[in-house]
């Protein structure tokens, strides 16, 4: 499973957008890290599948500098119900980033019968004062 990131600066925001592809059957790493240039602060992920899970949610995660942004409030990590293509996740538990900070997104869920493939995740931040 390749994985990588691009970036869409749009002057005040900037999406960071993490793709895994192939299938999507169990937890994963990715190995692709972006480092924020400066401050930031996390306004929202999604997750999206290019084809849907068929038997259970894809639910995945973002890490900074190693540690889930959503460690508290786990139920608010983006989950990619069954037959659906994306999903938006709440609220995470830490949203500041520094300039050096990196994120790196993992799969904590999969679709056990291999349906679900090509895994986007998108990381909005708006840029700090």
């Amino acid at each position: 499973m390749a994985d990588h990131f691009n970036v869409l600066d749009r002057s005040t925001a900037l999406d960071v957008t993490f793709t895994q592809t192939g299938t999507v059957t169990g937890t994963f790493t990715s190995t692709a890290r972006w480092y924020a240039p400066y401050a930031c602060t996390v306004t929202a992920v999604r997750a999206s599948l290019g084809t849907a899970p068929s038997v259970q949610a894809v639910k995945v995660d973002v890490q900074k500098n190693g540690t889930s942004i959503f460690a508290t409030t786990t139920a608010n990590r983006p989950s990619v119900a069954v037959a659906g293509n994306t999903a938006t996740g709440g609220t995470p538990d830490t949203v500041a980033l520094v300039a050096g900070d990196y994120l790196t997104v993992s799969g904590t869920q999969g679709d056990t019968a291999g349906a679900a493939a090509v895994l986007t995740v998108q990381v909005t931040l708006s840029r700090s004062a």
